[in-house]
């Protein structure tokens, strides 16, 4: 399964860090806005790397919780994983804290 089977569009990019970018998509059946971070596998530079990405997305797919961010799914192709997460449309983690009241 790839992204395109999940018709998402993209929209525009959030974000960058060290293994790769974020951009917001929108779920094209539902509507639904997500976050979907493109993490580059050449940037994981080793297999110990690799496994514990792997593992980190199976704990948080299970996690559900209204201060985590979800992770809905992760797809890959032979150059990226996909993240598909919650959007949170109002800012980043650090807005939060800096915000808090």
């Amino acid at each position: 399964m790839t992204l395109s089977d999940l018709k998402f569009t993209s929209s525009k990019s959030i974000g960058k860090g060290s293994y790769g970018t974020v951009q917001v998509a929108t779920h094209v059946p539902s509507g639904i806005k997500v976050a979907v971070k493109m993490i580059e596998k050449s940037t994981l530079t080793n297999s110990k790397i690799r496994e514990t990405l792997r593992r980190e997305i199976q704990i948080q797919k299970k996690l559900k919780h209204i201060n985590i961010v979800r992770l809905y799914t992760c797809l890959e192709d032979e150059t990226t994983f996909y993240l598909i997460l919650e959007y949170v449309e109002q800012g980043n983690l650090f807005y939060f804290i800096r915000n808090r009241k």
